[in-house]
């Protein structure tokens, strides 16, 4: 397995510029004006130091995180200490002490070490990244933190349980996918499991929320879940959904229409983006699903609207 090499990471959690970096962007993205984070990120590529190796730094939640050089994802961490912050605006009103959240596609953890924040120590993470260099920060980020409550598994998850094969991107290791690009054919054999039997062998009880972002592969993570999600005890969903990205199998559509079809859930996306924080909208049909880019869809039973706040909807 590919590990991150300790020797020529760089500390960075006491450097100032990127601490005041941060705090601006913080307070730019508050003002929510049209353009506030692309100019977060731009103040933050001309303050901050450039980084050639991964780097060490202390993020605006409480936490110290390990960001990698070769991963998109990552760096509007680095730039702006943040990235989807619609999306950790919603895990913060909806998980609290106890809960249990899956991270399905967790990449070096962002999402994972946020959501520990929020349930520790009496709840649990249970987080996915089969890309073994994004397992490795995975891993040497929760040591980091010393954040005990979260489980890291090295397997993918998908509709059976089966040998699979992860491909990099290699400008981009938060875009590696079991889907094979047209410009790879190179990739790492990688073990797929079941969600559900997950939960069986962990004698998991209830998941309070399930977040699933894993480049394509959505739909085959929901349909391994099926019997979790047909249950009185289904998790809120929050899933990514792109409508010009090919599937493992049928159209981006079929995505929300299993959704809709496993369970009485309504689907909701953010007002302005995934990026900033906003109201929760919710899509009446899939004729009001956006044909191209990517949301995040965040999907609630009505039994969850019993224990979610009602400002979080528009």
């Amino acid at each position: 397995m590919m590990e991150i090499n300790r020797a020529k990471i760089t500390d960075y959690r006491n450097d100032r510029r990127i601490h005041y970096t941060h705090r601006i962007g913080l307070w730019l993205r508050s003002l929510g004006f049209p353009g506030s984070t692309k100019l977060s990120l731009f103040i933050g590529k001309r303050i901050v130091p450039k980084i050639n190796t991964p780097v060490v730094i202390s993020c605006l939640y409480g936490y110290d995180i390990l960001v990698l050089n070769n991963n998109y994802y990552v760096s509007s961490i680095y730039l702006s200490g943040t990235s989807e912050a619609g999306l950790l605006h919603v895990m913060e009103k909806v998980l609290s002490r106890g809960d249990i959240f899956f991270d399905v596609g967790a990449n070096i953890g962002m999402m994972s070490l946020y959501a520990w924040k929020l349930v520790a120590p009496s709840g649990k993470v249970h987080a996915f990244e089969p890309e073994p260099y994004n397992y490795s920060a995975l891993r040497f980020n929760i040591d980091l933190n010393g954040a005990s409550e979260i489980h890291p598994n090295s397997c993918a998850l998908g509709h059976r349980r089966q040998k699979g094969i992860i491909y990099p991107y290699s400008r981009n290791l938060g875009m590696a996918s079991l889907l094979k690009p047209d410009d790879c054919s190179l990739g790492e054999e990688i073990e797929v499991e079941r969600l559900y039997d997950y939960v069986l062998r962990k004698s998991i009880s209830r998941i309070r929320m399930l977040k699933v972002d894993v480049e394509g592969y959505e739909l085959e993570v929901l349909k391994g879940a099926s019997e979790l999600l047909m249950s009185d005890q289904a998790p809120i969903i929050c899933c990514e959904y792109c409508g010009n990205r090919k599937l493992a199998e049928g159209n981006p559509i079929d995505l929300y229409r299993f959704i809709k079809d496993v369970n009485s859930y309504d689907i909701y996306m953010l007002k302005r983006g995934d990026n900033k924080i906003s109201k929760l909208v919710r899509i009446a049909s899939e004729k009001n699903i956006p044909r191209s880019g990517i949301v995040n869809l965040f999907c609630f039973l009505p039994l969850h609207y019993e224990t979610v706040p009602n400002d979080i909807f528009a």
